[in-house]
């Protein structure tokens, strides 16, 4: 057995097992913008996970390369919720969402409406409409859509998303794929989140000029997390295409010299990320 198979048997067996101590919340990398989250009695919640390579299968010449492997085959996952934020297929991944709704216990997935239609094609029903501003519960958990600025809304793209999430008390904000805006500095800081997870890629003219869509870069995310008092803030969306990537070296650099009492944590692909936010440390065991 490979090394990677080692890792991809210890990641499936966390995920699938691992039992979040009252007071804290359980956070995964998938790789790029793709995380899954569990806090107690949660269930797995997954947002944005790309673990395959569809976008290179499709387009053999495409310059979106894996830098590496899908951490996990998505059939080895068995999610409760699957959150998506826009249509692109490193974020909506069909070769992914497909074969983990196989299971008689398909998660429910929370995906913008000009989507369901494809998706409801390729077999999956267990679908929620997302509308920014309008809430949902799925068990404990309490989601809230909130806009994303990613390009062009109004053209084939459609509508962007990120999400307000909480429960037990324990708040996180997934921006989705977006740029700064004071609407979404605005909406964020109302909520308050422990956690800030956040793209941190970037964009510049030569990336635009070939339909690359940027994002924030990490001294904006950097900046967000300090204006919206989030506890800690996790980048993403850096690590996985070559083409569409930035340093964190530049935003390690930047906060430790300009915020340097704003905590962070760059989590590599596959890794568990414990938290539990201030004055809620006195945890069972």
């Amino acid at each position: 057995m490979t090394s990677s198979q080692n890792r991809a048997d210890r990641l499936a067996h966390d995920l699938e097992r691992f039992s979040v101590p009252t007071g804290t919340l359980a956070i995964w990398s998938l790789g790029h913008a793709g995380f899954a989250l569990r806090w107690p009695d949660s269930g797995l919640v997954l947002l944005d996970p790309y673990l395959s390579g569809r976008i290179e299968r499709l387009d053999p010449d495409t310059e979106f390369k894996r830098s590496y492997p899908p951490v996990l085959a998505p059939e080895r996952l068995h999610a409760d919720l699957v959150l998506i934020t826009h249509r692109h297929d490193d974020h909506l991944d069909l070769d992914t969402l497909v074969p983990l709704s196989s299971t008689p216990e398909a998660p429910l997935i929370a995906a913008p409406q000009p989507t369901h239609q494809e998706l409801q094609a390729h077999g999956l029903n267990r679908l929620h409409p997302l509308v920014a501003g309008k809430s949902f519960a799925h068990g404990p958990l309490t989601v809230t859509p909130i806009r994303a600025f990613h390009g062009d809304e109004n053209n084939k793209l459609g509508p962007c998303f990120g999400f307000l999430m909480e429960a037990h008390g324990l708040r996180v904000c997934h921006t989705g794929d977006t740029l700064v805006t004071l609407e979404l500095v605005e909406t964020i800081r109302a909520y308050r989140p422990h956690v800030l997870i956040a793209p941190t890629n970037g964009a510049d003219y030569f990336r635009t000029s070939r339909n690359i869509i940027g994002n924030m870069n990490g001294r904006e995310a950097v900046e967000l997390a300090h204006h919206v008092d989030a506890d800690l803030l996790i980048p993403t969306h850096y690590d996985l295409f070559p083409n569409n990537s930035e340093n964190q070296a530049f935003l390690v650099d930047y906060l430790l010299t300009h915020r340097p009492d704003q905590s962070f944590h760059l989590l590599r692909a596959g890794e568990r990320f414990l938290y539990a936010a201030p004055g809620m440390q006195h945890l069972e065991p």
